[in-house]
């Protein structure tokens, strides 16, 4: 969507301080994007659910869409690895 680096962290903090449960995590895939591609390089991908994990600890975070398309090296398993509940 374009959004900067500070405005994901300002939306993680707002979301924890309101104290959610989850934090679905999308990325947006050829169905979502308007020029048919994957928006976010998978290392913005991963380094967004690392950070996740650090601000929202005890938090589930669901990825809720775009893995196969934005991660196809990493997948369920990229998710995993970056800390968040892939189901």
């Amino acid at each position: 969507m374009g959004e900067y680096w500070q405005d994901r962290l300002d939306l993680m903090f707002t979301l924890r301080e309101i104290g959610v449960d989850v934090m679905p995590i999308i990325s947006l895939t050829q169905s979502t994007s308007p020029a048919g591609e994957c928006e976010a390089a998978a290392d913005g991908i991963l380094r967004s659910h690392h950070i996740a994990r650090f601000i929202l600890p005890d938090k589930e975070l669901k990825v809720s869409g775009g893995r196969e398309v934005c991660l196809p090296r990493f997948g369920r398993a990229g998710c995993v690895f970056a800390a968040a509940t892939a189901r």
